[in-house]
């Protein structure tokens, strides 16, 4: 089947193994049509029956395979089942690639949320058989008991006074009462489940007036079981009087669970059990429309988990889902039983909270909400300290129609997000172009790397003792056609929270090589080029194979390579951090802490990383010739970087001053703004290569 094809009202994707076990093993047709009788889709089960292939079927109208002499009957049928809304059955005969297939087919309407037929389900089963079977049951009465006693479905019947006068091995089989008991009982009453007693009872009186009559009923067997049943009623006709009536039932309990799974995956979350964004609209439009008429207030919520995502990416998917089924439970248990709680994808939930006459239930809603989240969730031993950011927005202050009411929720979850996260926020629209802003951000960030708009700037490394310039760092850039030049302040958190950094930071791996390799084979020039490794590229299990790559690609040297880690990195599971420095070591490659001072590192942690360079952050050399406590901390680390034969190199050098200092403590290697800026690779050449930089 088709990933992509159409099926009802919901997209079922090749992925979904459910839906794919159903439809490809179901043995009857199953058919989806709109108000209009064109049929949406058809099941595999179409071309072993009908002989033709399902995609034949679809985007035609059903009438074009039925028989003309049935197309009256056909009418009838849907136009009561517009009427009733109520299933019905119908026989008729079919066209198929060898000719006319006579069928049973039965329909199902589907309604939308005010109720309204919006299409239909048909199951169809080949009758032509079955049908020929009964033709000759009428001839003979030894082919009759035949078929009787044989038959794979349950044949039994009744007197003109309703009493049961026989039953064959398949009614048995499903009713779990011998003929004989239910001979001796003589009404069967009890099989039939109490909804449906009337109905049947109906039915029943129908076909003893001569109409044939089909229609489905759930028996309660001898065991207790409920078993579904597809029932066709036909009166027993003797010399043109009516003496009785045959019943012929399958057994359609499979069948009944199959549909109810198939309306499931249509409009529920098959991890949560909630309801999807297809059920939530139709709700949510439903509420609009009562709550134009009636004057209510609606709110809409959008719900966010908080760094969600690093628990996917440092545990794995298997415990994330798990914690978005206790954020489902606990959800439900915030709201009202008239409310809904939706799972639109991902870690995004949204809440209807319909027929309000103030928008203090709301703020109730998202106050109980976040009280919920308080309390510590425990999954496979670990800990976890949710929080989530909602947002919401209020009918009509907000927004009359649906997707507005949406937008303006997601646009106060953002806010709320700005805003520390762990809280909520109304629609503001003062803050809307701002969110708007970041949300096009985000998307020309998307984009970025296909356009090629990021670009690699360079900035020498300079050992203060000799002059040389003994290394580059690579620092990227990106060059936006309408915005210039996007400060990286503005887009790197941006990837790291969209998990684009990955993407990036590998890109500029691959050029820094190539260019730190063309610099050697053009120029004679033989920097070490030193590129940041962020914190999801370094999780990555395939890093290493993808340096060994880049380097085999690119024609560098392993030697001529330092990857950067920062500090916070190298501190996060020790054990992992140690191996994969190790690995990346025994690659031949230079290995630094970058941002150093910063975080929390412990000496005894430290001593075991296979590491050659700190680098002392920007943050303690602005002030180091006025401030005692920066002077002494760098005094410190250099020290420290001493003892255990780990080179220094110094950020953010920007004045002869502080130039001074660290001549002073002998801190000989450096970086920053009094020697040079970052620049392109150009103007790199020019200065550095060239030897134009003024030392």
């Amino acid at each position: 089947m088709d990933g992509g094809r159409k099926f009802g009202y919901g997209v079922f994707g090749a992925s979904d193994d459910r839906f794919r076990l159903i439809a490809e093993n179901v043995n009857d047709l199953i058919a989806v049509l709109d108000r209009q009788g064109m049929i949406l889709y058809s099941s595999p089960s179409h071309k072993r029956i009908l002989g033709y292939e399902a995609e034949y079927y679809e985007g035609k109208s059903s009438y074009e395979f039925i028989h003309p002499d049935d197309l009256v009957k056909v009418e009838a049928v849907f136009a009561d089942m517009f009427e009733s809304k109520q299933a019905a059955q119908v026989e008729i005969r079919f066209k198929s690639k060898e000719g006319w297939k006579l069928l049973e087919e039965r329909g199902m309407p589907v309604l939308d949320e005010e109720g309204n037929v919006d299409g239909f389900v048909t199951v169809g089963r080949d009758i032509t058989e079955r049908k020929e079977e009964e033709r000759r049951l009428e001839e003979s009465e030894q082919k009759y008991r035949s078929l009787y006693d044989r038959n794979v479905d349950a044949v039994f019947s009744f007197d003109v006074n309703g009493k049961f006068t026989g039953g064959n091995a398949a009614w048995e089989q499903i009713t779990g009462y011998t003929e004989d008991e239910l001979i001796v009982h003589g009404r069967t009453l009890h099989l039939i489940a109490a909804e449906d007693a009337e109905r049947i009872t109906h039915h029943l009186k129908k076909a003893l007036l001569g109409e044939t009559q089909f229609f489905e009923m759930t028996v309660i067997n001898k065991s207790g079981q409920r078993i579904n049943l597809s029932v066709t009623n036909v009166p027993i006709i003797n010399k043109e009087c009516i003496v009785g009536v045959f019943g012929i039932a399958k057994d359609i309990t499979k069948r009944k669970r199959d549909e109810h799974m198939i309306y499931h995956l249509a409009y529920y979350d098959s991890l949560t059990g909630l309801p999807n964004r297809r059920m939530f609209l139709d709700r949510l439009q439903y509420a609009l429309d009562v709550a134009e008429q009636e004057r209510h207030l609606v709110a809409v919520m959008m719900l966010d988990l908080d760094r969600f995502k690093v628990i996917n990416e440092s545990l794995g998917h298997a415990i994330g889902d798990q914690i978005l089924q206790e954020v489902a439970i606990r959800l439900q248990a915030c709201i009202d039983p008239e409310h809904t709680v939706a799972r639109l994808g991902g870690d995004e939930f949204a809440l209807l909270l319909p027929k309000l006459s103030n928008a203090d239930h709301a703020v109730d809603t998202a106050n109980s909400i976040l009280k919920a989240f308080q309390k510590t969730i425990l999954i496979a031993g670990y800990e976890f300290h949710i929080t989530s950011s909602i947002g919401i927005s209020l009918y009509p202050d907000d927004g009359v129609d649906a997707n507005t009411l949406l937008k303006h929720a997601d646009t106060a979850m953002y806010i709320a997000k700005e805003q520390g996260k762990n809280n909520f926020q109304w629609n503001r629209a003062g803050k809307n172009e701002q969110v708007f802003a970041h949300m096009e951000l985000e998307n020309d960030l998307r984009k970025a790397l296909d356009l090629r708009q990021f670009v690699v700037y360079y900035q020498p490394q300079i050992n203060i003792q000799t002059g040389l310039v003994f290394g580059v760092e690579a620092l990227v850039r990106w060059l936006h056609p309408e915005r210039g030049l996007v400060s990286p302040g503005q887009f790197i958190p941006l990837a790291e929270e969209t998990g684009l950094i990955a993407q990036i930071s590998e890109w500029v791996l691959r050029e820094a090589c190539r260019q730190a390799r063309q610099w050697q084979v053009e120029k004679s020039q033989y920097f070490k080029v030193s590129v940041n490794l962020s914190s999801s590229q370094f999780q990555q299990i395939n890093l290493v194979d993808k340096v060994r790559d880049i380097l085999r690609e690119t024609g560098l040297h392993p030697q001529y390579l330092d990857l950067e880690i920062t500090e916070s990195i190298a501190m996060h599971n020790i054990d992992y951090v140690v191996s994969k420095l190790t690995q990346l070591e025994h690659l031949g490659v230079h290995i630094s802490i970058d941002d150093f001072g910063t975080g929390f590192s412990s000496l005894s942690y430290l001593k075991k990383f296979p590491i050659h360079t700190l680098k002392i952050d920007r943050s303690f050399i602005q002030d180091i010739t006025t401030d005692p406590d920066d002077a002494s901390i760098v005094t410190a680390i250099r020290s420290m970087a001493r003892s255990l034969n780990l080179d220094v190199v110094v950020e953010g050098v920007e004045t002869i001053e502080q130039l001074e200092f660290l001549r002073t403590i002998e801190c000989d290697k450096v970086q920053g703004f009094y020697y040079c800026k970052p620049v392109p690779a150009r103007e790199f050449e020019r200065l550095v290569v060239a030897g134009t930089l003024k030392i």
